[in-house]
């Protein structure tokens, strides 16, 4: 049985505020709006890259940090980095520049967060978060060319080194500023990357998901008591709290001469509303809120999630469609109306099966997946710079990376009333 929706506690009705010295005492009445209106043997090309390409997701281009090094230098240093073997799989090696490059990126970007003296501390943390998908990619890589051939792998390189001209060279100019191909390059080899580096990492990032996924088959067959016991193990993940559409005109009393013009403004404002006037009309006028262009409008709303107090406990005890008296807080003067509520609940089940069944099917290609490449690793010597020195032979122009030691890694820095007939003003107002 699904769970019936949790009942919001009843919050205490808004009380009006009493007029500062200097303006007449009268008590303000609440009052019914007049009703709103309704609402409110190949392996096919991916048509677009992985979404963890380090070329879609580069830093470089916005502007540096203050204490950044200069882009020479640290060019400087990246490509002397770049050629060191960080670990082998089976007869491939894995260049420190291979990974290196984003990391560069990220850390030029948050230089002026990272203690110098911390910094090759960071990056030795990212360099090894990064390097295990890397293997991986590898290892597929190398199965993938012992399956399809050489001849096989060069066609499909050829189609994804177009598509990558095609559609991330134009993005990653557009990103950076460049306005050409070779300005691009320029900035990427500041960080110790390159075109051709992305574009054979794009390349291989590819050809690995896609062969891998024809490797595996996920049983498609998710029965209904499966859907229902996965909705029922995660429950609570389906509930949604109590939240709320308004809105507001607000006036800052720090923008006028006293507390009471301030609050002559907003008591002025909210009979302009009561005489007929549309509130987003009015709000637009005087409101100074952040959505007063919107004409005050605001977005749904959570209990607790404004620095309000005052706001916030009227928003969940106001009848729907009422205006609210004039709420006080420490800066500011508000009237409000909410548009719309819905109460605390949990998403049904019959809402939600579709989104259950992606997740089931995702988590048993995830599995599939992670025991396919366990069983490459099975069959293939890896080493990397973490296991200890390396027995192999270095490659020519390359030589063996030697992280930094360390006791401890810091943190990586990475959410009323209608009118009268008559047009008077006789009647309820905000005084």
């Amino acid at each position: 049985m699904v769970p019936l929706p949790v009942a919001s506690p009843q919050a205490a009705a808004p009380q009006a505020v009493a007029p500062p010295a200097g303006v007449p005492q009268v008590a303000m009445q609440q009052m019914i709006a007049p009703p709103l209106s309704a609402p409110v043997p190949t392996i096919a090309a991916p048509e677009a890259p992985l979404a963890s390409s380090p070329f879609e997701g580069s830093t470089i281009g916005q502007t540096p940090p203050a204490s950044a090094p200069p882009s020479s230098a640290a060019g400087e240093s990246f490509e002397l980095e770049g050629a060191k073997i960080i670990a082998r799989v089976g007869n491939e090696v894995i260049l420190a520049g291979d990974i290196l490059g984003p990391i560069n990126e990220l850390l030029a970007s948050k230089a002026n967060q990272i203690p110098p003296s911390e910094m090759e501390m960071v990056r030795q943390t990212l360099l090894r978060r990064n390097l295990e998908q890397v293997i991986q990619t590898k290892l597929i890589m190398i199965e993938a060319r012992r399956k399809v051939g050489d001849d096989g792998m060069k066609q499909i390189d050829g189609k994804l080194f177009e598509l990558f001209e095609e559609r991330q060279v134009p993005k990653a100019m557009a990103k950076m500023n460049c306005s050409t191909r070779h300005e691009l390059d320029e900035k990427l080899h500041a960080v110790g990357n390159s075109i051709d580096r992305e574009r054979r990492a794009f390349a291989e990032r590819n050809i690995a998901r896609d062969f891998v996924q024809q490797q595996v088959k996920a049983n498609d067959e998710i029965s209904h008591e499966e859907l229902v016991a996965e909705y029922l193990d995660h429950a609570s993940s389906y509930d949604y709290p109590a939240r709320v559409r308004w809105e507001q005109i607000m006036v800052r009393v720090a923008s006028f001469r006293s507390k009471a013009d301030a609050y002559a403004a907003i008591a002025a404002a909210g009979n302009r509303v009561l005489a007929g006037e549309p509130f987003a009309d009015v709000a637009r006028a005087v409101s100074q809120g952040s959505t007063a262009k919107d004409g005050g409008a605001q977005p749904w709303t959570t209990r607790g999630s404004l620095a309000s107090t005052a706001v916030d406990q009227a928003l969940f005890s106001l009848p729907v469609g009422q205006l609210s008296p004039i709420l006080e807080d420490d800066r500011s003067f508000h009237i409000i109306r909410v548009v719309e509520r819905k109460e605390a609940g949990r998403t049904q089940f019959s809402e939600v099966q579709n989104e259950i069944k992606k997740t089931i099917r995702q988590q048993r290609m995830e599995t599939q997946i992670n025991d396919y490449v366990a069983k490459l690793q099975k069959g293939t010597k890896i080493w990397t710079i973490f296991d200890g020195p390396d027995s192999g032979s270095t490659i020519a122009g390359a030589t063996l990376y030697t992280p930094p030691s360390a006791t401890g890694l810091p943190a990586t820095p990475q959410q009323m009333a209608s009118p009268p007939a008559d047009g008077s003003m006789a009647g309820p107002r905000y005084r």
